[in-house]
């Protein structure tokens, strides 16, 4: 029964990209991460704010990451930029000091507040999630892409993220 577990977990994260999360507290960037750079006027980097919208249920809490690389991407938080916690009554953050460059970013809604992304047997994401622009995800035929998620900043200072849910 194990072997049949692990290998839907292998075929999930080769499929549509979910998978369970280890930890969600928010990571140091990688070592490789660029440096924050000064914006104009002096401040330091620019800003980014995510609203989130489609909330089904005010309970849990978001969970918000930044990635700037496909490692990690989408679920795996201590492999993304930033990675923040917010409380659902509240569903806005602002990333401050960021460097210019393209983000992606991914949302997902832990409604029991577990510390994880809870899936299915088969590895389908059980809470509500979302990145940017919107891509279409429908494992196994749409899965999240990258470059698809993609937003430029400073151009892009503000986002919404709608959540979906995909397997219940």
């Amino acid at each position: 029964m194990n072997r049949l577990r692990w290998l839907a977990l292998g075929i999930v994260l080769l499929g549509c990209g979910a998978y369970l999360i280890s930890c969600v507290t928010a990571a140091p960037p990688p070592k490789d991460a660029p440096a924050p750079v000064k914006g104009v006027g002096g401040s330091d980097g620019v800003s980014l704010t995510v609203k989130i919208t489609d909330l089904k249920s005010k309970d849990g809490e978001l969970v918000i990451s930044l990635f700037t690389k496909s490692d990690g991407f989408p679920m795996d938080t201590a492999k993304a930029f930033k990675s923040v916690k917010v409380s659902p009554e509240k569903p806005t953050h602002t990333f401050e000091g960021l460097p210019e460059g393209n983000y992606v970013v991914v949302v997902f809604h832990d409604v029991n507040k577990n510390g994880k992304m809870d899936t299915s047997t088969f590895g389908a994401p059980k809470e509500p999630i979302g990145m940017s622009n919107h891509p279409k995800i429908s494992p196994p035929a749409n899965m999240p892409n990258f470059d698809k998620g993609k937003v430029a900043v400073p151009k892009t200072k503000s986002i919404e993220i709608n959540l979906i849910e995909l397997g219940k």
